[in-house]
């Protein structure tokens, strides 16, 4: 077996991890996407993406209370087949990588042109995937132990950034509250849908959660909260910054930290912000990485998945290194890499539920 059977994780570490995962987006590029599709009406876009993307997640933990003792791959090649399965599978993989790739990617460009621009940029990433591999070799308990340990710190930073920047808001720059024409924002469901999709790529790690009811838990409760903390952090950037700037601004969170001032004595509060965003961001690539290397064994059926944790770091760290122009990762790779997964993984459920009904099993 790939992962030790009495390994498990229950809804407070597995939905922790899923959260980390979507809510830490709130301090990427993530909302510079969201402002140039939506204009004013981008801070609605992430609660958007949670409606769509939650009858796929609903179909998807149909699925897996039919099947209890499969997880996304085991389905995928039963419904399927190996060969095709396999496939699926691996464009499920690949995308979740290729998310690890641009997220990395992310941090060593904020990282650099923020605050450490004489570091070089390999040893940013090395720190930060030896940290990850560090987390995942010690397996899922590990990881989401750590999780749900630094939740309650990062939910506490959140909302005390966003209480922080109160006196700099200005209410006159939500309007017209409506953005772009509706029509529009309909055309651009692919580019946004997918926001919270790794609700549906930790399908594979389902057999490691403790109980099927402790998976949906976690899953549900991750996507609403997900969400919502992406929506009234990205509400706090439009209050800020004004719609116009945030389209210029790649990292808006950072931005935003630098403006804080607590007291008359603290001033470069960014500081202290900034540490414990080192520290979701870290683990955010250790939940991308375990997600990935596991789900890999699954399709290629490997006794043991630790060696191959510095693998795919490594082969990570490679690839986001290849695009010199932060520009041309952002503004391009991204925007390929979420319509893809609005493309594969919201029909996906439909698709696999279908099959599940052809071959006679929707009575199970």
């Amino acid at each position: 077996m790939a992962n030790n059977s009495s390994e498990k994780v229950g809804v407070r570490e597995f939905g922790s991890m899923i959260l980390i995962s979507i809510s830490i987006k709130l301090s990427d590029t993530t909302p510079v996407f969201l402002f140039q599709r939506a204009k004013t009406a981008g801070w609605m876009l992430p609660i958007i993406a949670g409606m769509i993307m939650f009858p796929s997640l609903i179909i998807m933990l149909s699925l897996f209370k039919r099947y209890e003792d499969k997880n996304l791959i085991d389905i995928l090649n039963h419904l399927m087949g190996r060969f095709f399965g396999g496939i699926c599978g691996s464009a499920v993989a690949l995308i979740v990588f290729s998310l690890m790739v641009t997220s990395s990617r992310d941090i060593m460009d904020s990282i650099t042109i923020m605050f450490y621009p004489k570091t070089p940029p390999i040893v940013i990433y090395l720190i930060f995937m030896s940290a990850a591999v560090f987390i995942c070799r010690r397996g899922v308990e590990a990881v989401g132990g750590v999780c749900w340990f630094m939740i309650p710190v990062l939910i506490f930073e959140t909302v005390a950034v966003i209480l922080l920047t109160i006196p700099d808001m200005r209410p006159g720059y939500i309007f017209p509250i409506g953005g772009i024409k509706p029509l529009e924002l309909i055309k651009g469901i692919p580019f946004y849908a997918s926001y919270e999709s790794e609700v549906i790529m930790v399908g594979g790690l389902f057999t490691v959660v403790k109980s099927y009811r402790d998976y949906a838990r976690g899953t549900i409760t991750a996507l609403i909260l997900g969400s919502v903390i992406i929506s009234i952090s990205s509400l706090t950037y439009l209050l800020v910054f004004d719609v116009e700037a945030l389209q210029h601004i790649p990292f808006p969170f950072l931005e935003l930290t630098r403006i804080i001032r607590i007291g008359r004595f603290i001033s470069n509060a960014e500081a202290i912000f900034f540490g414990f965003w080192i520290i979701a961001e870290s683990l955010r690539l250790t939940v991308y990485l375990y997600i990935i290397t596991y789900t890999f064994s699954r399709i290629f059926r490997l006794n043991e998945i630790k060696p191959f944790f510095p693998l795919v770091a490594v082969l990570s760290i490679c690839i986001s290194l290849f695009p010199e122009n932060f520009a041309t990762l952002v503004f391009n790779t991204r925007r390929v890499i979420t319509f893809t997964a609005s493309v594969v993984l919201i029909p996906l459920p439909y698709v696999l539920l279908l099959l599940s009904r052809m071959k006679g099993e929707e009575g199970q």
